[in-house]
């Protein structure tokens, strides 16, 4: 016989590649009462949370942070005060106001005040302090709301008449708190007014040495000084080099007129420069001079006019007094008289100022003067000079002491400004914060039921969802049965050719004539009876010839003769073995029905052998008889002693008979060689109703022979394990394996989920 059974590679769960949406309703429906379990122990949870924890009165306040302003003492003068202004995220500024809400010096401060023995629980020491700021610490909570400046606050207590009091309290101690944080409370007086002293003392120090050294450099300022020295320097040396030019050129002059006024021989009259008046009294002479000659022109012009005439009469005037200063200036240098005699005659070009002629007593004089010029401008250029290295030394120091005295001006204003401002803070009562102000104040106290109900209701989804945890690690992991169909086509590589439902609730139907009529009721009856008699055990054929399982007989016993007239095996008689992989799958049952159904068509005969004594030794009895052995019901002569009812014929393979006990003993050693004369019967179907598969029974050993071996799978019983075990065993003896699944429960509702049928 073909072997059309093969070993799958790996073991498949029951869900093949995945879970699906049928999966999940056949867990929640087949475990519904875990999952309800669960729920009942959520709902349970929520009743005590009810019943321990009832929430506690809470009061709610709010603070609108508009911005935090930061105060140091000692801040530099004309600084400006820093503002912080919150984010939009609430972060920064608003936590650490938070952290200030929540330090522990404040809370016992608040607890100080109210009294420790109004917030403790009843006997509770009334002056553990400590205990009472740690329960006001557990039950307030400082939150920042979004996209805002403002801090909701939040105090929960037992006791409605503390919750208000006690947020109340942590509000005003809070906005005393942040004026001793950012102004910097807590300096005194006495340091920043020594120190303004000092201050003083070095400032007065310094402007004295300053004002000493700019005494002796004699100037008022350095940089004044120094440019006007520069600029006088500059204006000296221009003018000494204009002096120096003048000079050269007076000098050349002076030379070349010389030689040309001294004879040849040498012996002609020399000018003596020394004899030569100072130059301002030759210039002045040689101009009233010339004044008196223009004067003396000038009347001549007016010689038409008399002597009473307005210009005449100025004009003379003009030439009178000209004279007498011409004279008096001779008599006191008479040297000028022959100065004068030694000029030359002006030159008068008409249209033309008059120009006097150059002479070499002329040059001497104005070489003495550019000389005694320079002599002059380069003393001055000197002390200029000396002025500006005197300040050039003298400038690092005095520079010195102006940083220094610009040094000691800052710290002084910097500490009267900390002093004035140190004094505004040690009165904070006396102003009023405006940077935070309550948004709200604190609410009365109310009891929160929202937290509570959360609480209730994670309860209950907790128990669902444990519930649900609990059905499906039972159904994937711990329940290692096989259930449905396709756990068994997924597992099992063998075709699934019925899936019959469980009757264990369904009422059962009693035999009755008819078409189909079982005659298992009154057979096992007969049996039990002479088997309890007799004390020898008995076929066991279980009470289900319902008319309930007909139709699933019947489409057993379709799918098998489709089977084999699919592979076109029409030899006679077939063998046909029904076995499981534990007891109580329901195989003779399944036997005697299929068979029962088998003799219904055609005109064969059916004979059901029971091989599933126990060590040999099983018997069948029918009408207080024995029933006959196997031998005897092959023969034609024999036989009717086992049959039940028409073309139906029922034995035991261990029942009396010589050949019987010799093949019971022999097999299934010998059963090849009884093999033949099965096959030699006229029997249509020969259907072996075999013990459970497993390491020591015959059922794996004789399968060989069989045509087809239908193996009964017992849904929610049949563990997984055990039916790969059982299919390689069968698969080892090359037979061909069927299989069906028995007592299948249905839990999912037709309305969800359609079943094959």
């Amino acid at each position: 016989m073909a072997n059309e059974y093969q070993t799958p590679d790996a073991e498949s769960d029951s869900s093949g590649g995945g879970i699906e949406i049928t999966d999940i309703y056949f867990i929640l429906f087949r475990r519904k009462w875990l999952v309800l379990a669960g729920v009942m122990l959520g709902i349970v949870a929520a009743v005590g949370l009810w019943k321990l924890r009832q929430p506690m009165y809470q009061s709610e306040a709010k603070l609108f942070v508009r911005y935090v302003i930061e105060m140091p003492v000692v801040s530099p003068a004309g600084a400006e005060v820093r503002v912080q202004n919150p984010d939009e995220s609430g972060a920064g500024v608003l936590n650490s106001e938070i952290e200030i809400l929540n330090s522990v010096d404040l809370v016992q401060h608040v607890v100080k005040v109210i009294g420790p023995e109004r917030i403790l629980p009843e006997g509770a020491p009334t002056n553990d302090v400590d205990r009472a700021a740690g329960i006001v610490s557990r039950n307030f909570k400082a939150i920042p709301m979004q996209r805002s400046k403002i801090l909701m606050l939040k105090f929960q207590h037992p006791k409605s008449d503390v919750t208000q009091t006690v947020l109340q309290g942590l509000i005003d101690a809070y906005l005393k708190k942040h004026d001793e944080i950012h102004h910097a409370l807590g300096i005194s007086d006495a340091t920043l007014t020594q120190q303004r002293e000092q201050l003083r003392t070095n400032l007065a120090s310094a402007e004295f040495d300053f004002r000493r050294m700019r005494e002796a450099l004699g100037v008022h300022s350095l940089e004044d000084s120094k440019k006007e020295n520069i600029k006088l320097e500059s204006s000296i040396r221009q003018e000494l080099y204009s002096a120096q030019a003048d000079l050269a050129q007076k000098q050349a002059m002076f030379d070349s007129l010389r030689q040309q006024s001294t004879p040849s021989n040498g012996t002609g009259p020399s000018f003596d420069l020394n004899a030569v008046p100072p130059s301002d009294k030759i210039d002045e002479h040689r101009n009233l001079s010339e004044q008196i000659a223009m004067l003396s022109r000038r009347l001549l012009d007016f010689g038409g006019l008399t002597g009473a005439a307005p210009q005449v009469r100025t004009n003379q005037l003009m030439l009178q007094e000209a004279r007498v200063r011409k004279s008096v200036l001779e008599s006191n240098f008479p040297s000028l008289q022959r100065f004068n005699s030694t000029l030359p005659p002006l030159a008068f070009v008409p249209g033309q100022p008059v120009q006097p002629a150059l002479d070499v007593a002329t040059l001497g004089f104005q070489v003495r003067s550019l000389e005694s010029k320079m002599t002059a401008l380069t003393n001055q250029l000197a002390t200029v000079r000396a002025d500006l290295k005197k300040v050039d030394d003298g400038e690092a120091e005095m520079t010195e002491l102006q940083r220094r005295i610009a040094s000691l001006q800052k710290q002084l204003a910097f500490v009267e400004q900390s002093l004035l401002q140190a004094r505004f803070n040690a009165n904070p009562g006396d102003r009023q914060n405006t940077s935070i102000s309550p948004a709200q104040a604190p609410s009365p106290p109310s009891r929160d039921f929202a937290q509570l109900y959360k609480k209730m209701v994670m309860a209950v989804v907790g128990g669902l969802l444990l519930g649900l945890i609990m059905a499906f690690v039972t159904e994937k992991l711990l329940d290692r049965s096989l259930k449905r169909s396709k756990d068994v086509e997924s597992l099992l590589a063998a075709p699934l050719f019925l899936t019959i439902p469980s009757m264990r609730f369904r009422p059962r139907l009693r035999s009755g004539a008819g078409a189909g009529k079982s005659v298992e009721p009154e057979l096992t009856v007969a049996k039990r009876k002479l088997g309890d008699a007799n004390g020898i055990d008995v076929m066991d054929i279980p009470l289900q010839g319902s008319e309930e399982l007909k139709p699933y007989h019947d489409a057993l016993r379709d799918r098998l003769v489709n089977h084999f007239d699919v592979r076109d095996m029409t030899h006679k008689p077939k063998l046909i073995a029904v076995t499981s992989c534990g007891d109580g799958a329901g195989v003779s049952s399944i036997a005697t029905g299929l068979a029962a159904s088998l003799s219904e068509t055609g005109d064969g005969n059916v004979l059901v052998v029971d091989m599933r004594g126990k060590r040999g030794a099983a018997h069948a009895f029918y009408h207080g008889k024995p029933a006959i052995g196997l031998a005897e019901a092959l023969e034609n002569e024999t036989r009717n002693g086992a049959q039940v009812q028409e073309n139906l014929y029922v034995v035991s393979a261990g029942a009396a008979g010589s050949l019987d006990q010799k093949l019971q003993k022999i097999v299934p050693l010998q059963f090849s060689r009884f093999v033949p004369k099965l096959k030699a019967s006229d029997y249509d179907y020969i259907i072996f109703d075999m013990p459970p598969v497993g390491q020591t029974s015959v059922t794996a050993k004789v399968a060989r022979y069989m045509d087809m071996v239908l193996m009964v799978v017992e849904s929610e019983k049949t563990d997984r394990d055990v039916a790969k075990r059982a299919g390689l065993l069968l698969a080892e003896s090359n037979a061909t394996v069927a299989t069906v699944l028995n007592k299948q429960k249905t839990y999912v509702p037709k309305w969800l989920q359609q079943e094959f049928q």
